[in-house]
């Protein structure tokens, strides 16, 4: 069980998720503000740099202001702008298209592959066209996308790969850990498995492109630089940084508390009817930032009606993101077909996935699901006899 210094003022509700802090993450939070060194320029910040890229078995690593700026400075890396395409899957955070509008490119969206969550190989394939620069895989909720075939499609195409790993730092696909598949991987550590408040990195194994990062998160005060590009502040403070080289200092024991909350849901919620496990791919560890099942035509209450029924209960349950083809600055996309991810959308759900869960409580949610399709069995069942009797006694 990982030590929780502060758990929140909510005591009656299990949360989606909560950050687990322990003493090093006060003891370095302390050593900074007394450093006086508050800004980027501290050590915390170099110190956070190389131990996420060698974590990640990456070359370079440079913190960022949050996972956003993230995407928005590596798309402007890759000098991805206006006239380009860009692909992105349709089921994602709205940060992942976002900053591909941001920079003025256009975004493709694309499906899930069938029994997955993440980006279909077969149709990024389909999709490119001469305008196509990038593609972003999204890890999404933890899950690894499928990362080889995305990589030898693009590299036969001269597309560049940008991992969005927000969700998934310590993912693995095939033995190695995301963020160095693709030309860059972006991450967040704005809640996520890494909790620091805000703040995120980007990675890459090309020098030029972690250089040509610096300078477009590092911005001269005025005309004293050779740099010929616009760059904004986007570096991480030493306040974040410290908190966030604590929690990474024992991620893998956050991953294996979420890994175990996985495996217990995954055992107590395989036989009931009309729940939808969701697993991830064998050759992949997925670090479940989110835990998620879906409700099938077989669970008597829609998706919406179970994750009020869970709330009603103290547990925090939350739907999946919805397609951002649907969204409203995308409304010129609201006609594309994308079923997998539709689908996914109407009917998945997430359930309280914090790495320091007791099995009690893993239990408690799983119950209460059971328990929430029971209940309404019996009184449909109820108001069919019931009607049943009335109509036999006129």
């Amino acid at each position: 069980m990982l030590k929780n210094v502060k758990r929140g003022n909510v005591a009656d509700i299990l949360p989606l998720d909560e950050p687990t802090l322990g003493d090093e993450e006060i003891k370095y939070l302390t050593d900074c503000i007394r450093s006086g060194w508050l800004s980027w320029q501290g050590t915390y910040v170099r110190r956070l740099e190389e131990e996420f890229a060698r974590y990640c078995g990456c070359e370079h690593a440079s913190a960022m202001a949050n996972g956003s700026s993230a995407l928005l400075v590596a798309l402007q890396a890759l000098g991805i702008g206006p006239g380009d395409e860009v692909i992105v899957p349709t089921l994602t955070f709205s940060a992942t298209a976002f900053a591909v509008s941001m920079v003025g490119a256009r975004v493709r969206f694309l499906d899930c592959a069938p029994g997955s969550m993440t980006l279909d190989t077969e149709a990024f394939e389909a999709s490119i066209t001469p305008s196509t620069r990038a593609v972003i895989p999204v890890h999404l909720y933890g899950r690894p996308a499928d990362m080889e075939p995305i990589c030898s499609i693009a590299r036969a195409h001269s597309v560049r790969v940008i991992e969005d790993a927000a969700q998934a730092v310590g993912a693995e696909y095939q033995g190695r850990r995301v963020g160095g598949f693709g030309d860059i991987g972006c991450f967040s550590f704005h809640n996520k498995l890494i909790a620091s408040g805000e703040g995120g990195v980007i990675t890459t194994q090309d020098w030029s492109i972690a250089e040509t990062i610096n300078l477009l998160k590092n911005p001269s005060p005025d005309n004293r630089t050779t740099f010929d590009r616009i760059s904004i502040n986007y570096r991480m403070s030493n306040l974040h940084a410290a908190v966030a080289l604590a929690q990474l200092e024992r991620l893998e024991d956050v991953v294996a508390g979420k890994r175990r909350i996985a495996r217990l849901y995954d055992e107590l919620l395989t036989n009931v009817p009309g729940i939808k496990l969701l697993p991830a791919p064998d050759e992949t560890r997925s670090v479940y930032w989110r835990y998620s099942v879906a409700v099938t035509q077989d669970f008597p209450l829609s998706r919406d009606a179970l994750v009020a029924a869970l709330c009603d209960s103290g547990y925090q349950a939350r739907a999946l993101y919805q397609p951002l083809h649907r969204h409203p600055y995308y409304r010129q996309h609201a006609q594309e077909s994308h079923p997998i991810a539709e689908e996914l959308a109407a009917t998945g759900l997430d359930l309280p996935s914090a790495p320091d869960l007791s099995a009690d409580q893993v239990r408690r949610v799983a119950e209460c699901i059971a328990e929430s399709g029971s209940k309404h069995r019996r009184r449909h069942a109820g108001a069919i006899l019931l009607e049943r009797m009335q109509g036999g006694s006129k």
